[in-house]
């Protein structure tokens, strides 16, 4: 496959002969952080080429679409005729872009790409996959602005938080817990909301996408039962999913547990993404 790199924010500019392509650094807002790549397949045709969103972790203030990018060929493999898109979104920092601003820009590139989605010649049925907070982000917008915006087909959260309130009020890491309360605020005032508002698991319905539940057994930053709550949740509301853990992985996957990871999303996304 031949990659053309191109850094123009007007997707109008590719070439028609139907050849590979990554758009690099595409704007979907105003803010130098709101930005994604979107790589494009040969062939790519708006009824049949599927998307994937590709949403980096980082804890919400840091972390960037190039640590998605350098694994995209990975995922190029097992869906050679799909396109992909790797976002960036505003990062806190230094008491600035706190929630919800993260969930929003998720949102807004999402949007974005669909809008333009002729203009880049891929379909309307998308994927999402989020890794650890990427993972938060991707299932919060799944489940609270899919009805309303566009809906995946699918949703994969890879140790990703799934309600923050629970999370910060029994980790037993004083890290973790700096993590959320400088983006969510401070749990024993009227913040507690936005932790409410943040966490997936409170959005979850019968009609919410088929979900993807990576989680490592021995991960100090997502406990394990964060994925284990929303299993629970996705079981009682009869939405489909898979549930997988991993004895002895944490934060980040030994390379074997990483393939296995990766051929459940395969298997999940060929299921459910037609």
């Amino acid at each position: 496959v031949i990659l053309t790199s191109c850094k123009k924010d007007d997707p109008t500019t590719q070439s028609d002969d139907g050849e590979a392509l990554v758009l690099t650094d595409q704007r979907y807002g105003s803010d130098p952080q709101q930005k994604f790549d979107i790589f494009l397949p040969a062939n790519r045709a708006t009824g049949s080429t599927h998307l994937i969103f590709l949403i980096h972790g980082g804890g919400w203030r840091s972390g960037d679409k190039q640590d998605i990018n350098t694994i995209v060929y990975k995922y190029q493999e097992m869906f050679p005729e799909y396109a992909f898109v790797t976002v960036n979104y505003r990062l806190y920092a230094a008491g600035n872009n706190k929630f919800p601003v993260q969930e929003q820009d998720v949102k807004a590139c999402i949007e974005h790409v669909m809008i333009h989605r002729a203009d880049y010649d891929v379909s309307s049925k998308f994927a999402i996959i989020g890794f650890n907070e990427g993972g938060q982000l991707g299932l919060l917008y799944a489940y609270k602005y899919g009805g309303s915006s566009y809906m995946p087909k699918v949703v994969a959260g890879w140790n990703a938080q799934t309600d923050l309130m629970k999370l910060y009020n029994q980790s037993s890491s004083q890290v973790v817990k700096g993590w959320i309360s400088d983006v969510a605020g401070n749990i024993t005032t009227a913040d507690s909301l936005t932790y409410i508002s943040s966490s997936p698991i409170n959005y979850v319905s019968s009609a919410s996408p088929p979900t993807l539940i990576l989680q490592g057994l021995t991960d100090t930053v997502t406990v394990f039962y964060q994925g284990q709550l929303l299993s629970t949740k996705l079981q009682q509301t009869g939405v489909a999913y898979t549930y997988k853990d991993y004895t002895g992985q944490g934060h980040t996957f030994s390379p074997l547990a990483d393939d296995d990871a990766r051929a459940q999303i395969k298997t999940f996304i060929n299921t459910h993404l037609q």
